[in-house]
């Protein structure tokens, strides 16, 4: 949603790999339309490919929210008071984050007086909608990162955890963490 040119780097593959999971790095570059470069960060794999990737940074391709978001927020956009608002910050707006408008109008009095007509006119589509726009916005977004998910992630069978990552689960989670270590 921000429109900047991204590389992504999947780092702790080794780790999804060790637990049965395979990432189609082709697939998810595909998916997403930005370059993708596995890492392990701790040994510094992978580090060169990432530094090779950043010339080919591209936009990510958008999430589409559904009709009622999509509709507002170009409302939101074309309208003189959202001025030159991105759609990250529509929908940040639509969403009711005012905390978007005081970091971008800091110390700047043209831009406090831009983005507070901005989120005014974003209040006023906010009315309009019978469930609050956050929700279908994050709804959006897991739903896209669901179908993402499943694109390009598969799991092994035959990869399947011992007994040692069985166990590092386990002693990381809250209540039997603390049993298996007293």
């Amino acid at each position: 949603d921000l429109g900047a040119p991204m590389v992504l780097a999947l780092n702790m593959s080794d780790e999804s790999e060790s637990r049965g999971y395979r990432c189609d790095t082709r697939r998810l570059s595909a998916v997403l339309g930005i370059p993708v470069v596995e890492t392990v960060a701790t040994i510094g794999e992978g580090m060169e490919k990432l530094k090779a990737a950043l010339p080919h940074a591209t936009p990510a391709r958008r999430v589409e929210y559904c009709s009622e978001i999509e509709s507002a927020l170009r409302r939101l956009l074309e309208s003189p008071a959202a001025g030159n608002a991105n759609r990250l910050i529509g929908l940040a707006l639509l969403s009711g984050d005012e905390g978007v408008c005081e970091f971008l109008s800091t110390g700047l009095h043209a831009a406090r007086e831009r983005m507070a007509g901005a989120l005014a006119r974003a209040q006023e589509l906010r009315r309009a909608f019978v469930r609050p726009p956050e929700l279908l916005v994050h709804a959006g977004r897991e739903s896209w990162a669901m179908e993402v998910v499943g694109e390009v992630q598969t799991r092994s069978q035959a990869d399947r955890p011992g007994w040692i990552q069985s166990f590092d689960k386990w002693s990381m989670r809250g209540l039997p963490g603390y049993a298996m270590v007293a």
